[in-house]
């Protein structure tokens, strides 16, 4: 069946959903998000808005990525060694190391593959972007991103709930 953009509504993807316990303590001060690339970066890497996405860091959030999160991390601190040489490889290293540390719950991604392709081709976006939006709507919570193209597009359309920005979330004076 070939989907095009608004095609589906929220009940067609979550249907495609697994069912994936989170193993974490229902706590109602904790705040569930799904954290995308481009806000992780921002931990650390000095960027605009880094110190809202620590914010993040906060014990008042339980933070969830799909596995992929940390390849693109990878890429982005690689880009600032190899084409931009904005840091030294050995940085790079040490940023890589510590985000096997992080306080995030990692998510396969085998299990998010069927809606996070129906997502991708209903909202024309990228299959990367929507598997942290499928997870959030596995989830039932809000993808945070500075992603502006991301954001407008899902912001748009039915899956507006799912979504946040980190200035939506952390206003700036």
């Amino acid at each position: 069946m070939s989907l095009t953009p608004g095609q589906a509504d929220e009940s067609y993807y979550r249907k495609n959903l697994p069912s994936i316990p989170l193993g974490l303590e229902t706590r109602t001060a904790v705040r569930n998000v799904v954290v995308d690339a481009s806000v992780g970066v921002k931990w650390y890497l000095p960027e605009i808005h880094s110190n809202q996405a620590l914010l993040l860091l906060d014990d008042a959030f339980h933070r969830h990525v799909p596995a992929h999160f940390a390849v693109e991390i990878a890429s982005a601190v690689w880009k600032r060694v190899v084409t931009r040489s904005e840091i030294e490889p050995e940085e790079g290293q040490a940023i890589l190391d510590a985000i096997g540390v992080a306080p995030l719950v990692t998510h396969a991604t085998a299990d998010l593959l069927d809606a996070t392709f129906a997502l991708a081709v209903g909202t024309r976006r990228s299959v990367y972007d929507c598997l942290y939006l499928a997870l959030a709507i596995h989830l039932q919570c809000q993808v945070v991103t500075v992603d502006e193209k991301f954001y407008h597009a899902i912001k748009s359309g039915p899956f507006a709930i799912h979504i946040v920005s980190l200035n939506e979330l952390f206003p700036t004076p």
